[in-house]
């Protein structure tokens, strides 16, 4: 890496981080050039990942399907709503408070929203 990469890995968030190389930390991934660390912690990251793979690996919903999302206006929540739209799904998105569901409609994208409380 060049001095002022900014790298994503298992180490924590820090401004630096130094290894001899043999530590287990895992992977150590250079930045694509415009992704703020905000979106390396989110959509970039596990967050994304973790929305990706369970709803295409683990849901596998068809484009015309229904998708349920809980907890829709949460990090993972309003990723899966997203992916879940550009799949071709109808969602319904479950949140708390009026405010909440107005987000995942407006902003997230949801069809439709239940407010849990």
């Amino acid at each position: 890496f060049a001095v002022g990469d900014t790298v994503q890995g298992t180490f924590g968030w820090q401004e630096h981080a130094l290894s001899d190389g043999t530590t287990e930390t895992g992977p150590v991934t250079k930045l694509r050039a415009g992704i703020t660390p905000e979106q390396a912690l989110g959509v970039f990251g596990v967050t994304g990942l973790t929305a990706w793979f369970g709803l295409t690996e683990i849901g596998r919903p068809a484009p015309g399907d229904t998708v349920l999302v809980t907890g829709a206006a949460g990090a993972t929540g309003s990723v899966v709503v997203q992916v879940a739209k550009a799949l071709g799904c109808t969602v319904v998105a479950v949140a708390g408070g009026a405010e909440k569901c107005a987000w995942v409609k407006d902003v997230a994208g949801a069809d439709a929203a239940i407010d849990y409380r």
